[in-house]
């Protein structure tokens, strides 16, 4: 059974800065708006389809009488139909991987309006949403170059001794490689250009998430997770996202889950209007049904 899995429409949604505790998809049906995911923004319209991981961290906000599609997937659900891989970070879908999941989510859309639901057909339908988001996911890999198995162990290794000061011998070792076959892991199979651009990168991620969510100290946000000269922690920080610590503390909206205007929709026949004038383009779907 999928567990936790839910499909909300949601009018004029205004979302302050959180942290994702599960996955989801965010499809715009109508309108437009923006959304903030860990300092990239993203200008929204109809059609748009972002993806959000586990602890990323996001804001949304549309424009008046917009319409969003969220669909929440919980993590355990996700892993264990999305394959042997999944993206560190959300993203937004391009225009070709869109269109391979739009059929998925309009189907989980058109099953919400029916009654009743059976929900061995939902489980089927979150499986098959899963294992495309699971294939579209490869394909980044493969198109980064990111196919070695090796690239997992390492990034655990970092993740796991992040605080310490990483020694570039023993991580070799762990992994019984030589430090020249590590650097060309981390030099053709990763984003980075060797292993200290790898680590600061994992540092930088994990105090921007502490940052954001916490009051606590940001000389000991940075000390706690491996930057012990505070200095040089500015300096990068500034230089990934182009603010100091403290200012994008001091920039954060408090967080504000229950907006007045936001407003949930019901799967009803409003919705259903709202979502055939949303799809007049697309060839690839169906008129949703017209009764409940």
């Amino acid at each position: 059974m999928i567990n936790n899995f839910s499909v909300k429409l949601l009018k004029n949604i205004k979302i302050s800065r959180q942290k994702e505790s599960n996955i989801k998809l965010i499809y715009w049906l109508k309108g437009t708006g923006q959304i903030t995911l860990n300092l990239d923004k993203f200008k929204m319209k109809t059609r748009d389809l972002m993806f959000i991981m586990l602890n990323d961290l996001y804001s949304i906000e549309s424009k008046e009488d917009s319409v969003v599609v969220v669909m929440e997937i919980a993590f355990k659900d996700y892993l264990r139909f999305a394959d042997d891989y999944i993206k560190l970070h959300g993203y937004i879908f391009s225009s070709i991987e869109r269109k391979q999941m739009e059929p998925f989510i309009i189907n989980l859309l058109e099953f919400e309006c029916r009654k009743p639901r059976i929900l061995h057909i939902k489980d089927k339908l979150v499986k098959h949403l899963c294992v495309e988001l699971g294939y579209i996911q490869r394909k980044h890999r493969q198109n980064s170059k990111l196919e070695n198995a090796l690239v997992d162990e390492v990034h655990e290794y970092i993740i796991e001794h992040h605080n310490q000061k990483i020694n570039r011998q023993d991580l070799a070792n762990s992994l019984n490689m030589s430090n020249k076959e590590l650097s060309q892991v981390i030099k053709y199979h990763t984003p980075y250009n060797n292993i200290t651009q790898y680590i600061n990168d994992v540092r930088l991620k994990l105090c921007l998430i502490d940052i954001l969510k916490s009051k606590t100290l940001i000389q000991d946000i940075a000390f706690e997770h491996g930057f012990n000269h505070f200095p040089r922690f500015i300096a990068l920080f500034n230089e990934k996202y182009g603010a100091t610590p403290g200012q994008v503390r001091k920039n954060k909206q408090p967080l504000n889950l229950n907006n007045l205007k936001t407003k949930e929709m019901p799967f009803d026949e409003e919705a259903q209007l709202t979502h055939c004038r949303g799809k007049k383009s697309l060839s690839l779907i169906t008129i949703i049904i017209t009764s409940i």
